[in-house]
């Protein structure tokens, strides 16, 4: 889980955030490639999909998780799926 914030006056946008994150840099390469974004809300709404983008693999492995846990409590008791979840 990330948090970052957000600062804009439709000119400038000022970001913080605890820990650097790979997705930032990718959009500050493209930017200094000449293929970023020509606006600020572009600019923002690439850096966002680069964002969840890189946590896609993340989310698909919990889901999976979720998924077979919910399969155990189908078939088992709650106490059986807590114990082997634990």
């Amino acid at each position: 889980m990330i948090s970052v914030r957000l600062w804009t006056d439709g000119i400038r946008v000022i970001s913080c955030r605890f820990k650097p994150l790979a997705s930032t840099q990718s959009v500050i390469e493209s930017l200094k490639a000449g293929e970023g974004a020509v606006t600020i809300p572009e600019f923002i709404i690439n850096w966002l999909e680069c964002i969840t983008g890189d946590m896609a693999g993340v989310v698909k492995i919990l889901e999976e998780q979720v998924d077979s846990v919910v399969e155990l409590s189908d078939t088992m008791d709650v106490a059986a799926v807590r114990q082997k979840q634990i």
